[in-house]
């Protein structure tokens, strides 16, 4: 017959939990591992204490055999059952592992007046989903989860608007994603709950993030603010390398050219434990573009060539292509043909998956074949170049692409094609003015 010892080691180790994971400041490792050794006889409350913990009855500790009958409605838990369970699931949760808790989880079976029990069940469910970066079974279920929470509850209520908003970051869908950054920061600054300033600074960056990625720059940069003024009030320091990162990249399309350099080489400084890595890559690039609109072209080409390397250590194609075409457009700046065709010619051959680069880089090298006097290759090059824009539907690509091919059509005299390609580029960029507009 097994001990009592044995049976918590036997639960503990189906669960994945160490002995560190049951310890607390009530009950030390040393103890616990007395206990699995049968060198100390636990009192009841020890023995409840860790019964909550891996979220089993006490009685299934001590041994006590229940019925098949007894089993089945077990499954129906009270209050006490219930928050034993939901612990369980955070401290495995706390401890990282996932695996186990959808197995807890699935059999519950509420009664009725206990039935906003489901939203931390839910919730949990939902943060499970999360780890396994299935954000879509997320985000309806931590819906669900909201049902059955008030504003009244409060973190707790609004933690779930934090983790939708990463969610739909994650998917792409910006808008909800904000919708839902906002819903949370208005109420973490209500006076209930504005110290929770760490919860707070990150619902601010996926509002400041997701304002960028739909443009909205002058947004995105009064959240950064806000989300400084917050961490200097506060003396909590979170994310600032990613925040100046942002910070850097909506004043470079807001054109405040210097400010983002300055902003840019501090996110560079304080992610400096992320040398290698794609948000880093990312600030040399964009400290190469910045560089590049204040006219230092020289250390452009340092800040893109940095990237270069970096991204081909990284292995990382998209980074490295990405770099090739704005290198191109330095060397387009300096007149450097020579090596504008060199990195043209590595990008090509690199770009069979990404069509939209590989448009760009080819209305660059018509661009500039076009300048150098060469209209027939300047046409061979920008006709591939609209032929993939009308195939990948990018209304931008093609009406450049219309736009260079007039001008090489006017140079051959061809004025009549020429005019009816502008008119369609004005046609183009008009309705993809409206549609922004809409």
């Amino acid at each position: 017959m097994k001990t009592v010892g044995q049976r918590i080691k036997e639960k503990r180790k189906a669960l994945g939990f160490t002995q560190g994971d049951l310890s607390d400041r009530n009950l030390s490792r040393g103890m616990i591992s007395l206990i699995e050794r049968d060198q100390t006889t636990p009192s009841i409350k020890t023995l409840e204490h860790i019964a909550i913990k891996l979220g089993v009855p006490t009685s299934e500790l001590l041994g006590e055999s229940l019925s098949a009958a007894e089993k089945q409605a077990n499954i129906h838990m009270d209050i006490v059952e219930i928050k034993r369970i939901i612990n369980l699931c955070k401290a495995l949760m706390k401890a990282g592992k996932y695996s186990n808790i959808n197995q807890i989880l699935q059999n519950i079976i509420l009664p009725n007046d206990l039935s906003f029990y489901n939203g931390p069940i839910k919730k949990i469910l939902g943060l499970v989903e999360i780890e396994n970066l299935h954000y879509k079974n997320a985000i309806e279920l931590l819906n669900e989860s909201l049902l059955y929470y008030s504003p009244m509850e409060g973190k707790n209520y609004i933690s779930l608007y934090y983790y939708l908003s990463e969610c739909y970051k994650k998917t792409k869908n910006y808008h909800l994603a904000i919708e839902n950054s906002l819903y949370g920061s208005i109420l973490l600054k209500s006076k209930h709950y504005e110290d929770d300033v760490l919860l707070q600074l990150k619902i601010l960056y996926n509002l400041a993030y997701c304002y960028c990625r739909i443009s909205e720059y002058k947004k995105g940069l009064e959240v950064i603010e806000e989300s400084f003024h917050l961490m200097k009030k506060s003396q909590l320091l979170y994310a600032q390398g990613y925040f100046y990162m942002l910070k850097g990249i909506a004043e470079l399309y807001l054109m405040r050219f210097s400010e983002g350099i300055v902003s840019t080489r501090k996110a560079l400084e304080l992610l400096e434990d992320k040398k290698d890595s794609k948000e880093s890559i990312g600030c040399l690039t964009n400290l190469g573009i910045l560089y590049r609109n204040v006219k230092k072209y020289d250390d452009s080409l340092l800040y893109l060539e940095k990237s270069l390397i970096s991204a081909e250590e990284l292995k990382h194609n998209g980074l490295f292509l990405n770099n090739l075409y704005e290198m191109m457009l330095t060397y387009y700046k300096v007149k450097n043909y020579a090596l504008l065709e060199s990195c043209a010619e590595r990008a090509l051959l690199i770009s069979s998956s990404s069509p939209d680069i590989k448009t760009k880089v080819l209305i660059v090298l018509a661009q500039s074949k076009l300048d150098q006097g060469m209209d027939g290759e300047a046409l061979t090059y920008i006709n591939q170049a609209e032929k993939i824009s009308k195939e990948i539907n990018d209304t931008c690509l093609e009406a450049k692409s219309c736009t260079i091919k007039a001008n090489i059509l006017s140079n051959q005299k061809q004025f009549e094609e020429a005019n009816r390609l502008l008119q369609k580029s004005n046609h183009l960029l008009m309705n993809m003015s409206c549609f922004k507009n809409d």
